[in-house]
């Protein structure tokens, strides 16, 4: 009779109940010598055993009985158990408690009990499902006794093979990448022919962003098996990551006409549509994936992001939820949300998901840049630099927080510095047309409207449908003077994005410019119905009000302006100005002191409550300011002083 085989049972204390009736229904086995059962409590009394002493009962024992539920799969010590089994080649059999996400985890690989994976807690009798476990534990060591004679060279090799596969399996799922794949190339060593062990070193490399390595992994994959619908899929989305989006789409499309009802087929061509800028395909096959499997986040997150493309930020928002639903750690759904709001300009919401995101995942450089870029549109430019700054230092090679942080500079007037992080932005990515584009806006702010131009072409070449281009090429227009050229940059912007808030503003800003007060208020109040909380087209109408000399209505666009960005400096200066105009010196002043407070670099606030001093007769406060003004570059405002102020305002005798 042969000797009783060593189990060793491995579980979540929170089981204990369930590894008690184990015990149980394994008792005639052990009664019968087929079977000698242990787990912790055997070692210590009250299953306290150290960690160290229980690695050595898995090593001394035959075969690991894992007990699954949701509870075992997240425990760090379970799962180190699992691995110390596969590496000293112990046979793993997985006993399935409840309903969990087992069949993603590299358990799903190993026997698993009851018949099909059936949880023990979905049998009508559980006893019924327990004798089942018993029966499959009977199996499998009548198999193992079986063995008496030792293994042809062939099959041993195949064995070993398999059992290097599987550590490399657990490898992968504790993030041990770079000992996956040699894991998984011993196992190729040992049968070449193992088409899984090449599909997992593909994902592996993968993983690692060596694309290259796993096209080269999942074709071999393929040659071995042409039916191989999942090696087709990933391919598709390595060739997509170099960028190479026919062959991504042509390897997608085989993995769906292979298995129709591939969920991640469908969502990783939608992600290359969407990277293609074919938003409505992409969410077509988005909708396809959602369809095959409901409770897909991955997908939830894609389709808002398609969504966001389109300009569509409440239907962005609605699935970014869902994906949060889902999956409540997902640090992905939270930034993406953030950058919906961000683009909504609810920018207290936008820095909620923001932190949420960087409280998830500490080192999460997107969500450090996306939070810069809130900060920047709330005007809180040094925050934003700090932000963006981490953002930078967690990812050198970042190129969006680059050109995030040269569009922060830019709002500072710091022109040569937002350039310099804009060539950077252009050097780590060529076909940026988003960096072309602040630059072209930053080369407008030091007066280089030849070079601004040449920029913003060129975004545009880059992206023919990018709107914010000709917008922005517009803004140059108008410092130029050119307002004509400047209304048919806004115009075309406008037939490219009917819904761009920005466009209509801007184009009202290039009608206030010219003295046509009127349609820049037609524009700048269609700015506000598309978005109601867009505090630079309230801004403004305020500057349109002013021209108009209707003060009053300049306030009020001003004061909401303000109510919905605090700090925004312009505004505060320019609502001071209609105090003034408005007799209310008081009120002026300390709005114009709020504006120099807010910006310390701003000429056009030291310029006017110069001027306001220079009405109220206090010469030597206006000749304070207005020399400060003349220094911080009025001029470059269309604003002219006497060389010798001090001359100028000295009463003549």
């Amino acid at each position: 009779m042969s000797k009783p085989l060593k189990a060793f049972i491995t579980y979540s204390h929170e089981d204990d109940q369930k590894r008690k009736k184990l015990r149980t229904c394994l008792a005639v086995m052990e009664w019968n010598g087929e079977i000698k059962p242990r787990d912790d409590t055997d070692i210590t009394a009250g299953g306290n055993a150290r960690q160290e002493d229980i690695l050595k009962e898995v090593v001394d024992s035959d075969m690991l009985l894992y007990l699954v539920s949701a509870e075992s799969l997240a425990s760090e010590n379970c799962n180190k158990e699992l691995i110390e089994a596969v590496k000293e080649e112990k046979r793993v059999i997985s006993i399935i408690l409840e309903s969990c996400d087992w069949p993603n985890h590299p358990l799903s690989r190993f026997e698993v009990l009851p018949h099909k994976g059936k949880p023990i807690s979905k049998w009508d009798h559980e006893s019924d499902g327990w004798q089942n476990v018993v029966d499959g534990i009977r199996e499998a060591v009548e198999e193992m006794q079986s063995q008496a004679d030792p293994p042809s060279e062939t099959s041993e090799k195949e064995l070993r093979a398999e059992l290097a596969f599987q550590h490399g399996n657990v490898l992968m799922m504790i993030g041990q990448v770079n000992m996956a794949i040699e894991r998984y190339s011993h196992a190729i060593t040992l049968n070449p022919n193992n088409a899984d062990a090449y599909h997992n070193r593909g994902v592996a490399y993968h993983a690692k962003g060596d694309y290259d390595c796993a096209i080269q992994n999942y074709t071999k994959v393929i040659k071995r098996n042409s039916n191989y619908a999942m090696a087709y899929s990933n391919r598709g989305d390595a060739y997509r990551n170099k960028g190479d989006y026919d062959r991504a789409i042509e390897d997608c499309s085989k993995a769906i006409d292979l298995k129709p009802d591939y969920a991640d087929a469908y969502n990783n061509r939608g992600v290359v549509y969407s990277d293609k800028g074919d938003y409505d395909r992409a969410i077509t096959d988005f909708d396809k994936a959602i369809q095959l499997k409901p409770d897909y986040d991955g997908t939830y997150n894609n389709r808002g992001d398609a969504y966001m493309n389109k300009g569509d930020y409440d239907r962005a928002i609605a699935d970014f939820d869902r994906a949060i639903q889902l999956k409540p750690d997902s640090a992905i759904a939270y930034n993406n949300r953030g950058a919906a709001y961000e683009s909504k300009s609810d920018y207290d919401r936008a820095i909620a998901d923001c932190n949420m995101a960087i409280d998830l995942k500490p080192d999460y450089a997107e969500a450090y840049s996306n939070r810069g870029l809130v900060y920047t549109d709330k005007g809180d430019y040094n925050r934003a630099i700090r932000d963006l700054n981490t953002a930078i230092d967690l990812k050198s090679d970042y190129a969006i927080a680059y050109n995030n942080r040269g569009m922060a500079y830019g709002k500072q007037d710091d022109y040569n510095r937002a350039i310099r992080d804009l060539n950077t932005a252009i050097d780590l990515k060529s076909d940026y047309a988003e960096a072309y584009s602040n630059r072209g806006l930053a080369y407008n702010g030091k007066g280089d409207y030849n070079r601004a131009i040449r920029d913003l072409s060129t975004a545009i070449q880059l992206n023919p449908d990018y709107d914010e281009a000709y917008s922005n090429r517009g803004v140059v227009f108008v410092s130029r003077g050119d307002y004509n050229s400047a209304i048919a940059n806004f115009t075309k912007a406008i037939d490219l994005n009917p819904n761009s808030a920005g466009a209509y503003s801007n184009r009202g800003l290039a009608y206030n410019d010219k003295g046509d007060f009127d349609r820049a208020l037609l524009d700048l109040n269609k700015a506000i119905d598309l978005n109601p909380d867009y505090a630079i087209a309230y801004y403004n109408c305020g500057l349109a009000y002013n021209n108009k000399r209707e003060y009053d209505h300049a306030i009020a666009n001003f004061n909401r302006a303000i109510e919905l960005n605090p700090n925004f400096a312009e505004a505060y200066t320019n609502r001071g100005l209609a105090y003034y105009y408005t007799g209310n010196y008081n009120d002026a002043l300390v709005d114009l002191n709020m504006a120099i407070q807010m910006n310390p670099d701003y000429a056009i606030s030291y310029y006017y409550r110069g001027m306001m001093w220079l009405h109220l007769r206090e010469l030597e406060r206006a000749k304070a300011d207005l020399k400060i003004a003349k220094a911080k570059g009025i001029e470059k405002h269309g604003v002219q002083l006497p060389a010798d102020l001090s001359e100028a305002l000295t009463p003549q005798q």
